[in-house]
């Protein structure tokens, strides 16, 4: 396999987040993006939207580093808790192979709908 130089990467990935950026900008009405960080370092990145009566959790990311920590369980179960101040439900997709299924389901998440590749979950 082809090894790309690190500015060829850099650029590559830079790209890929614009990318990225712009769709959820543009196609999400109120959305966020916040930086997880803990005291010393970034962590990963969270979009979210919010509506009158729901949150959705565009995407979240924990840089590898950080996953199995216990981190992500942290961050949802924060998230749940403004949901839930505000009488929100909480929606996500997820891909069916993505292992963090596991971690929604446990912290009360529901498949409401199947896509085949990918699922709707949501939090009441």
């Amino acid at each position: 396999m082809h090894k790309l130089p690190d500015l060829q990467k850099e650029n590559f990935l830079k790209h890929q987040f614009r990318l990225q950026h712009n769709h959820y900008i543009n196609n999400y009405t109120n959305v966020y993006l916040g930086i997880l960080e803990n005291p010393d370092s970034v962590v990963g990145r969270l979009y979210i939207e919010e509506k009158n009566d729901e949150l959705c959790i565009v995407d979240i990311t924990l840089l590898p580093s950080f996953r199995s920590q216990g981190l992500g369980k942290e961050i949802l179960k924060n998230i749940l808790l403004y949901a839930r101040s505000g009488s929100k439900k909480v929606i996500l997709h997820v891909e069916n192979a993505n292992k963090a299924i596991r971690l929604y389901m446990k912290l009360g998440f529901c498949v409401v709908k199947d896509y085949g590749v990918y699922s709707l979950m949501e939090y009441k």
